[in-house]
């Protein structure tokens, strides 16, 4: 079962990572046929990141997440936590426990990839709270845009939403949805 409650196995060449003793058969497993930097977690299965999104790896390719759906991520050393919250708000954050106390390598390839996937992000005051639009590249260069809620209790009209996402939209260059 993967990150998302599903499961995916893919099979593609792939080159074996820079700071890790992750098999190369492993390694070949993971998307885009390049493991940038690679991990291994206390479950025994590696977590690895490259150009096209972090991927876990066990026997197969359990899941792929590509950068735009990560709206950040972190380690705490002590606990050798690596945590992933999505941008998607109403998914739970995953937490993977790495057996690497000090992943530095590993984080500063996450976090150039996951920075090159943020284009812009904006915060409007609203009753009750706040609204962040994220103006977000995919693995195509296309953007978008995410709009996400301070706290599940802030409500927002629609006309507002409407005026952000506007605003966001000339700020990027971003056509209209037709």
């Amino acid at each position: 079962m993967g990150w998302f409650g599903r499961s995916s196995s893919k099979n593609v060449a792939g080159s074996e990572p820079k700071n890790s003793q992750m098999p190369a058969a492993l390694a070949a497993l993971v998307p885009e046929g390049q493991a940038q930097s690679a991990q291994t977690t206390a479950a025994g299965k590696w977590v690895v990141v490259n150009s096209a999104g972090v991927h876990l790896v066990g026997e197969v390719l359990e899941e792929s997440v590509p950068w735009y759906m990560i709206e950040r991520m972190t380690f705490a050393g002590k606990q050798r936590e690596l945590k992933l919250w999505w941008t998607n708000r109403s998914v739970e954050p995953v937490a993977l426990q790495l057996l690497d106390r000090d992943p530095r390598e590993f984080m500063d390839t996450a976090q150039d990839h996951l920075e090159h996937s943020l284009v812009m992000v904006r915060q409007r005051q609203v009753e009750g709270g706040s609204i962040t639009g994220t103006i977000r590249r995919d693995e195509a260069g296309e953007l978008f845009i995410v709009i996400s809620t301070s706290s599940e209790k802030v409500r927002v009209e629609d006309s507002v939403l409407d005026d952000f996402e506007r605003e966001l939209r000339d700020l990027a260059g971003i056509q209209d949805a037709e």
